[in-house]
């Protein structure tokens, strides 16, 4: 007598399920810190739970629709540093955002995002579920973590395509709509000019659209160049400065240009100081003009 086994059709979905999503992962692959030693209280652990659940928001989190495999995820970290606690379970904090991607054909991550956030204040009770919905403000906290995630992101496919970090500059913006009425400070255009708000509302301007090709042009046709057509790949990097430069006429306090400068002048100091002489004042000059805050830096440029 010959016997069948029988498997039953809800276990058979599963194991399908299963082998259809092997390989794919979560956009984000974020390390997270939560620093409480400026804190004054007895009750440490839920400080390991707050780190416990941000980590899990951001990683566990699907944020778009595309199908990442685990070595595609997009290296970054968030430090928050928390200031002190301001009422019970509400916090005066800062949090440090970075991403970072490789470069082609070498073992190089290049830097693409490093913001530090003064203006975070949140609430946290032990054991809260993160709770985030892109039509509707739930918490400072979760729209905060959700806006940088998005943030990422959108920089990280402008650096892969033309102007392809778009969808995702627009759920930040729509995160920053939400948050309009909220008590909490870095989503109102009045406050000032070096918030959450003027970082996403550049990022979509149309006028200001040399940025973001510039950014890409940077790093498609620089830095993942560079290790094959080394001299190509410079002149390709002086003329995305060019591309700032067309930003900054159109608007000369650019903060979003000034955070990407911030990020990238380190970068940019290794790269033109190989480079002949000839091209060192251009790019030194470039340099200065996109980025005078830092013109001491790009001085370096020239010292042997």
């Amino acid at each position: 007598m010959k016997y069948t086994t029988y498997i039953p059709a809800f276990l058979l979905l599963l194991f399908m399920s299963i082998l259809s999503t092997d390989g794919q992962a979560q956009e984000l692959n974020c390390q997270i810190n939560v620093s409480a030693s400026q804190v004054q209280t007895s009750n440490r652990e839920r400080f390991d739970e707050l780190q416990k659940t941000i980590k899990e928001f951001m990683n566990a989190r699907k944020w778009t629709n595309h199908k990442f495999k685990v070595e595609e995820r997009i290296e970054c970290s968030i430090m928050i540093i928390l200031k002190k606690e301001v009422a019970t379970d509400k916090f005066q904090a800062s949090i440090q955002v970075q991403s970072r991607r490789p470069v082609y054909n070498t073992s190089y991550n290049t830097p693409v995002f490093n913001f530090k956030d003064d203006n975070f204040t949140f609430e946290y009770e032990r054991y809260q579920n993160l709770n985030f919905d892109i039509n509707s403000f739930q918490s400072n906290l979760s729209s905060v973590l959700a806006y940088y995630a998005y943030l990422i992101i959108g920089l990280d496919f402008d650096t892969f395509s033309s102007l392809g970090g778009t969808p995702y500059y627009q759920n930040a913006q729509t995160i920053v709509n939400n948050a309009q009425n909220s008590e909490f400070k870095g989503w109102k255009s009045f406050e000032n000019k070096q918030n959450r708000y003027w970082i996403v509302e550049d990022l979509l301007n149309g006028s200001l659209e040399p940025l973001r090709e510039g950014y890409y042009q940077y790093h498609r046709h620089g830095l993942d160049k560079m290790a094959e057509e080394e001299q190509e790949a410079r002149e390709n990097i002086l003329q995305s400065l060019e591309e700032f430069m067309k930003a900054k006429d159109q608007k000369s306090f650019l903060y979003i240009l000034e955070v990407l400068m911030n990020t990238k002048k380190d970068e940019l100091v290794h790269i033109f100081k190989k480079a002949p002489n000839t091209m060192q004042t251009k790019a030194i000059d470039k340099l200065k003009k996109v980025d005078p805050a830092h013109s001491g830096e790009y001085d370096k440029i020239a010292k042997k």
